[in-house]
């Protein structure tokens, strides 16, 4: 992965100077076929960097996801519902922290309208 970084971060003259050296490379050594080598491992290192991004970015929508569901169920829980507003807005929340600071909230609160005012306080 560190060639692949070093290539991702060529200014463009970086680049240019790169392809000049591999077209070099490859008309000193024609047996060799450097380029289709070249764009088949740089596919693969873009194939891998893409799957290890889309797992983590995977894990983080379940870990809001999750930080969603448990906020609601602490206040159907404590306060026996949350008004479909209150879940509507719930739902379109994507930051982790600010639902877990709701959570929080929401466990402390002695009212559903005490839960409302720290709500409307953080969520902006």
């Amino acid at each position: 992965m560190g060639l692949l970084n070093y290539l991702l971060s060529l200014s463009s003259a970086g680049e240019r100077l790169l392809a000049r050296e591999l077209e070099e490379v490859a008309s000193e050594m024609p047996e060799i076929e450097l380029i289709p080598w070249f764009e088949r491992w740089a596919k693969e290192e873009g194939l891998t960097l893409g799957r290890k991004e889309g797992r983590e970015e995977g894990l983080i929508t379940g870990l809001v996801e999750e930080a969603r569901l448990s906020l609601l169920d602490t206040l159907r829980t404590k306060f026996g519902r949350a008004p479909r507003t209150l879940t509507s807005k719930i739902k379109h929340i994507s930051d982790l922290e600010t639902l877990r600071q709701l959570r929080r909230h929401a466990i402390l609160a002695g009212s559903l309208d005490d839960f409302n005012k720290e709500f409307e306080k953080l969520s902006l």
